[in-house]
């Protein structure tokens, strides 16, 4: 997928925002709720499982987008006094004057961290910074294709496009790359449940099940690293 500067913000159904490409016919999360999609698929499917359980939480994110992900990882942090270490990759970042009109503060009654979740999207790539006593950040102007870290999350997010719109970032060699990226007892989250997908997790090593989905998808899919 290519660089859209034609972006929209769209209101979705709880009442969150999304970005919708026109050229693409695509929108960044589903229009059932963004926020209510990312709960479902990225943290009570996902970082949930480590919250509480070890001292520290690694996470990766395939797809920094909208910093919707990331937000609502920083605010579990800060609820539940656990640290955790993010690093997003993100090759085409959205702008700051759009990142300031997206409603997540206000939708997550985070407003008094509205200033964190704009430091997401501004501080530089490659720049490690401490958002906050319990959540560090990092991001990486990297595509999941070339991005090597092995052994060190705990959860990755595997957020990107759909595989209609990108479909070379869920073949075997991507996957692989996020299987070693993961420690020993870590998962990998998606939205995404297509059957030759979950061939592929499992043709990589990742023991591979389903969750149920938010509203609009019947199940979400899950790949642990054994």
């Amino acid at each position: 997928m290519q660089a859209n500067d034609n972006l929209k913000i769209v209101e979705t159904a709880d009442g969150s925002h999304t970005i919708f490409l026109p050229d693409l016919n695509e929108s960044y999360h589903s229009n059932f709720g963004a926020i209510t999609e990312s709960e479902c698929v990225f943290f009570k499917n996902g970082l949930n499982n480590y919250i509480g359980k070890q001292k520290v939480i690694h996470v990766l994110e395939t797809g920094m987008g909208t910093g919707l992900n990331a937000f609502m990882a920083f605010l579990d942090a800060e609820i539940n006094k656990q640290k955790i270490v993010y690093h997003a990759l993100e090759i085409f970042p959205i702008s700051l004057s759009i990142a300031s009109q997206l409603n997540y503060p206000e939708q997550l009654n985070a407003i008094n961290y509205a200033d964190e979740f704009i430091q997401l999207h501004n501080c530089n790539f490659d720049d490690e910074i401490k958002i906050s006593e319990y959540f560090t950040f990092k991001k990486y102007h990297q595509s999941i294709k070339i991005f090597s870290n092995p052994n060190n999350y705990d959860v990755v997010f595997f957020d990107a496009f759909a595989p209609d719109i990108n479909a070379d970032l869920w073949y075997e060699d991507v996957l692989h790359n996020m299987y070693l990226s993961l420690k020993k007892g870590g998962m990998l989250t998606t939205y995404c449940a297509k059957g030759q997908f979950k061939r592929n997790l499992k043709s990589v090593g990742f023991k591979v099940q389903n969750a149920a989905g938010p509203p609009g998808k019947r199940e979400i899919t899950q790949g642990n690293k054994l």
